[in-house]
């Protein structure tokens, strides 16, 4: 399986993301279980991405967004866990479009680095 950070590249590369989130099908999610490897990429291979490093899933599930709004302390940590690109909890929901939705919270480590 792969996964790619081309939004949060720079972060991801300098050791500073640890957990992603993302709006993927139940489908999907269900073969991303913790101890299992996936290949980083810069971007999307299909769009020319490259394997950047390997990472190992710690956890893997859904987390109502609604929590970084609710609960500010959490909100810092995450915020920070996700490379600390953002200047606010509102700049970061804004890249899923719905402040409702529950994606999936993966937490990993890098376990191999290109």
């Amino acid at each position: 399986m792969i996964i790619s950070f081309g939004w949060t590249r720079d972060a991801f590369i300098a050791g500073r993301k640890s957990v992603t989130r993302r709006n993927w099908t139940d489908n999907y999610a269900r073969g991303v279980t913790p101890g299992c490897l996936m290949d980083a990429y810069d971007c999307s291979p299909r769009a020319g991405g490259r394997k950047i490093a390997v990472i190992r899933v710690l956890s893997c599930q859904r987390e109502a967004l609604s929590r970084l709004i609710t609960e500010p302390a959490y909100a810092r940590e995450e915020l920070q866990k996700e490379g600390g690109m953002w200047r606010d909890v509102k700049e970061f929901l804004e890249l899923f479009h719905n402040f409702h939705s529950s994606p999936y919270r993966i937490e990993f480590e890098i376990v191999y680095e290109k």
